[in-house]
């Protein structure tokens, strides 16, 4: 078994080539510029509900997760720990977030009276 190689706990191979080899890091690379993107659209539009925001904000915290938990742990408790770490930090960061989008996109479209 290679390095980039994990044995699950119901002995399914997981092969981490995909991921961490040339094609696993262009679709990670794909997916930051289409939230980039994204980012840039909706900056321009004035809307008033929340949803559009907390969507945007759970994408990139869903990016950041599953960039960080696809590099190969060394054994299982360091994979068990960087599973509740990365939950709970994606649970603690996805509210700062969206508020800093909203204070952002304010900030932006906050128009003064003449």
């Amino acid at each position: 078994m290679s390095r980039t190689q994990i044995l699950s706990d119901k002995g399914f191979l997981f092969n981490m080539d995909n991921v961490q080899g040339s094609g696993g890091k262009i679709w990670f690379r794909m997916t930051a510029l289409l939230l980039g993107f994204g980012l840039l659209v909706w900056l321009a539009f004035e809307d008033q509900n929340t949803f559009g925001v907390i969507v945007f904000s759970g994408a990139v915290c869903i990016w950041l997760a599953a960039r960080i938990l696809f590099i190969p742990p060394a054994t299982r408790k360091q994979l068990l720990l960087r599973h509740t770490l990365i939950g709970s930090g994606v649970g603690l960061i996805l509210a700062p977030l969206a508020i800093f989008l909203m204070a952002l996109k304010t900030g932006i479209h906050g128009h003064g009276t003449p």
